[in-house]
């Protein structure tokens, strides 16, 4: 009995030490699951990386096709009573980071002028990646040619890039001395709404943009201009990333929104 007994106990304890498996080694489960895991992370920024590609790829052609656009617009020929808006600046003008050029808020200025039952037409003058000077060497002279009823700009967000602030001060100076004393001029736009992503800055670039727009005023006061107060309607509403183009430096249709209300407020018609 005690030799049977320990026979079973010794098959019984070898038996409880040797689980079947089918062929699959334990082993490899816990590897396996880290795999899976990394899937999981990986998939969805694979598509987030994809998403953000196409954008940026179709923000590039907007470039373009924002100015052809407006180009075609400007060949128009002129309705009789109509009123005329001349806008000049850089990318911001043109509407770029919105779905069409009409969203930006040029666009949405005509259409609040609409509203209110003008006829209206635009001359936009303005220029991706223009700075102070280019506007001064290339808007201004076409400018000269019309007798626009509105006339609107902001312009300096591309000088903030490379700033120096008395190259700042002398090209503005020479712009608002060449400006009409009817145009509606912003001071620079909120940019502290970007620091809130990695890599852009770490509130630089809002330092800068509050040291211009102190230069500005104290030119708008010698020149006879009262800013648009752009800087503190888009820092009111402008703060967040969902007002943001994808490239993450050009308003989107809402931000743009808050960009046309600023100039709103000052136009009489």
């Amino acid at each position: 009995m005690i030799g049977l007994t320990a026979v079973i106990a010794a098959s019984g304890s070898n038996h409880t030490n040797s689980i079947p498996t089918c062929g699959l080694s334990l082993r490899s489960e816990a590897p396996y699951t880290e795999r899976m895991k990394i899937q999981y992370i990986l998939v969805p920024l694979g598509i987030i990386a994809a998403f953000v590609f196409i954008a940026v790829f179709l923000m590039i052609r907007a470039v373009d096709g924002f100015a052809i656009a407006w180009k075609s617009e400007n060949n128009e020929p002129r309705r009789p009573g109509a009123l005329l808006y001349a806008a000049l600046g850089d990318s911001a003008a043109q509407g770029l980071g919105a779905v069409t050029q009409h969203n930006g808020y040029v666009g949405l200025i005509q259409a609040d002028i609409k509203q209110k039952g003008h006829d209206i037409q635009i001359i936009n003058l303005s220029k991706s990646g223009a700075k102070i000077q280019d506007v001064i060497k290339d808007q201004l002279p076409e400018l000269a040619t019309l007798k626009p009823d509105l006339i609107t700009i902001e312009i300096g967000a591309n000088d903030i890039a490379d700033y120096n602030a008395a190259r700042f001060e002398t090209d503005m100076d020479q712009l608002m001395s060449q400006l009409p004393k009817s145009t509606l001029i912003s001071d620079l736009p909120y940019f502290g709404g970007r620091t809130q992503l990695p890599g852009f800055g770490g509130g630089k670039p809002e330092q800068r943009v509050l040291e211009a727009n102190q230069i500005m005023r104290r030119l708008a006061a010698k020149h006879g201009f009262e800013l648009v107060e752009l800087h503190a309607e888009t820092q009111a509403r402008n703060r967040f990333i969902w007002s943001y183009a994808v490239d993450y430096f050009h308003p989107n249709d809402l931000g743009y929104r808050a960009w046309a209300d600023a100039f709103i407020k000052r136009i009489s018609f």
